[in-house]
């Protein structure tokens, strides 16, 4: 169950209220009438990946996914795009149309900002959306602060988070000697000696702290993380969680 927080009120939980002496909502209920809003991240970090499938592509196809999975159940489905600014808006609607006019829009999209900001995409949502919605942010989550932003959402909305990782990025580069590598958030470009030790050692570290930073800001809000990786079956993936979520109810 939920907080009552103005839905019909034939969608009260008697039973649930009296034992909390606070009005309650059954969770599967509030989901029926609950829209899907879908987080996109369109940053330039979602370029990165495995010859012939990167993380935007990832995104782009667990978006598409769940935009005609929602057409097809009657869901309103809409989208922000962002990067480190909204690049694109679309209101919650339902049907077909809708969803193909969604993922075109996504498809199209060439973000004119730099980096990540998670915020700028949470803050408009707060701004344009009234109700409660169920909220899905598709992201590589490679930006530093992320917990602090999903805070502000997880109390009011159903919020999943859907994260889109190359295998890659999750341990130290490979010997290979001096390289120039380019972030993909800040533009910026260096050379690394991937032969130091030194310099291995502080990458795995950092990887390992932005790991554990991550993890406490979807544990901290109470989200289960749905992880898509650029060499898996990341459709088969994502239909296999959300399958197991309607057996979780």
């Amino acid at each position: 169950v939920i907080p009552y927080t103005n839905q019909d009120l034939r969608k009260i939980n008697w039973k649930q209220s009296a034992k909390r002496q606070k009005l309650q909502v059954s969770r599967y209920e509030q989901e029926k009438d609950m829209p899907l809003m879908l987080l996109i991240d369109v940053s330039d970090s979602a370029s990165m990946g495995r010859k012939g499938v990167d993380k935007r592509t990832v995104v782009e196809d667990a978006a598409a996914l769940l935009a005609l999975t929602a057409a097809h159940k009657n869901i309103p489905v809409g989208a922000i795009f962002f990067s480190d600014r909204v690049e694109g808006f679309l209101p919650p609607a339902t049907g077909q149309k809708a969803a193909h006019r969604l993922v075109s829009r996504m498809i199209g999209i060439s973000p004119t900002g730099a980096g990540t900001d998670v915020r700028a995409g949470i803050d408009f949502l707060q701004k344009s959306l009234s109700s409660r919605a169920m909220v899905a942010v598709i992201s590589d989550f490679l930006a530093p602060d992320f917990g602090g932003p999903l805070a502000k959402i997880a109390g009011r909305h159903d919020v999943r988070a859907i994260r889109a990782v190359d295998p890659t990025e999750q341990q130290p580069l490979p010997n290979v000697g001096l390289v120039s590598l380019r972030d993909a958030e800040s533009g910026e470009l260096r050379e690394v000696d991937t032969s130091n030790k030194a310099n291995r050692a502080e990458q795995t570290s950092k990887i390992r702290s932005r790991e554990r930073r991550l993890e406490e800001a979807f544990s901290s809000n109470r989200i289960r993380p749905i992880t898509l990786y650029t060499d898996g079956d990341y459709a088969r993936d994502l239909a296999e969680e959300f399958r197991a979520k309607k057996g979780r109810r």
